[in-house]
């Protein structure tokens, strides 16, 4: 990498019951499932090969859940303004159940 040059990896966390299902998951705290556990398994593998001088998770379980998944718990500092959004009363919704 070019002196002074920095990369951000940004990654969204595994999935869940209502990610599955297309649900706006919010603030709701949701653990994964299976495939979610899976899939941040295998990112780890990804990951590896990248060595980082930060990571940061959100406090929600399924975020900090893919950080350790991924081998990246013990090094994750947990910034409670990455949460996301607060979708209020279209929390838990699809976009059919919306429009």
């Amino acid at each position: 990498m070019a002196e002074g040059r920095q990369t951000v990896v940004i990654v969204r966390h595994g999935r869940t019951e209502w990610s599955a299902a297309g649900r706006h998951t919010g603030r709701t705290d949701l653990s994964l499932i299976d495939e979610g556990r899976r899939g941040a398994a295998d990112l780890g593998g990804w990951l590896a090969a990248r060595s980082f001088d930060t990571v940061w998770t959100s406090p929600l379980r399924r975020a900090a859940d893919t950080c350790a998944l991924a081998g990246y718990g013990d090094h994750a500092e947990v910034i409670e303004d990455l949460v996301e959004w607060d979708y209020g009363e279209l929390e838990g919704r699809t976009n059919a159940e919306i429009v």
